[in-house]
């Protein structure tokens, strides 16, 4: 069963400002609000863990994964079911044991083809075609 989130914003956290502004540039065209940040501690100094309404996580992992696991597991214990999605460029094996137990919707994989991203936002959000 799909969840469909009113709130369409993309929360994306990544230490590459130019990969954010592409996917916040990307993501517009699909109708979506997205908000950047450099890494996990920007993201928790401008937003309450307990006050997110909707919307939803794009994570990158690849230059910090134990302190991206950390804020997962607190993300979890606070919000429950807050949608997370990780973006990695880390071969499965290096990235799956240690988010085996991680609270994710999923994990794509950089360099990811743009309509992976759309398909895994629209499990949760009603997506926009451009026109």
């Amino acid at each position: 069963m799909t969840t469909t989130i009113t709130d369409r914003t993309v929360y994306v956290i990544d230490p590459d400002e130019a990969v954010g502004e592409a996917l916040a540039a990307f993501l517009d065209i699909y109708g979506f609000a997205v908000r950047l940040y450099a890494g996990v501690e920007d993201f928790v100094d401008a937003n309450s863990l307990d006050e997110l309404a909707g919307g939803c996580l794009l994570i990158d992992i690849d230059r910090s994964i134990q302190t991206v696991l950390t804020f997962l597991h607190r993300i979890g214990n606070r919000q429950p079911g807050f949608p997370v999605f990780l973006m990695t460029s880390l071969g499965s094996t290096e990235a799956g044991g240690a988010l085996r137990d991680a609270p994710i919707n999923g994990i794509i994989k950089k360099p990811f083809i743009h309509g992976v991203l759309i398909e895994q936002l629209s499990h949760l959000f009603p997506v926009e075609m451009p026109a």
